[in-house]
């Protein structure tokens, strides 16, 4: 509530003060944590979007020739003359390398750790995988 002091002046009270106070600090962490769940799915989006984009580079090395990679970093090459099939290999959202597996020479399982960087996990630590094939 407003307090005439004198002719043009006015104040506001302690409380009211401490109130409107309070309110922005509610706003504020409402905000907040709406912010970093968004975030962490913008990560995991992010993780998907690797994925494909890797997927494409290494299928395309395949139809060149013939084979998978035996590693991320032949993507990076030109190799007989074709290539390469990337400009740099992507980090994952949490700046750790993907890992990359090739099974049996027609399988590969690309991977993410999640921002524990270990196996396992729930939440945001979870590991993301993917492959081209059923496992």
């Amino acid at each position: 509530m407003l307090r005439r002091i004198s002719v043009h002046k006015y104040t506001f009270s302690l409380i009211e003060l401490m109130v409107v106070v309070a309110i922005i600090g509610i706003l504020a962490s409402v905000v907040t944590v709406s912010v970093l769940e968004n975030a962490e799915k913008a990560k995991r989006a992010r993780v998907g979007a690797d994925f494909v984009a890797l997927e494409t580079a290494l299928k395309t090395y395949r139809l060149d020739n013939g084979r998978f990679p035996n590693s991320l970093n032949q993507l990076l090459r030109e190799d007989r003359g074709r290539g390469p099939w990337l400009d740099k290999l992507p980090n994952d959202p949490w700046d750790t390398p993907y890992e990359y597996e090739l099974k049996g020479g027609k399988t590969f399982i690309l991977m993410s750790l999640g921002a524990d960087k270990q196996v396992g996990g729930d939440g945001i630590n979870e590991d993301r995988r993917y492959s081209n094939r059923p496992l």
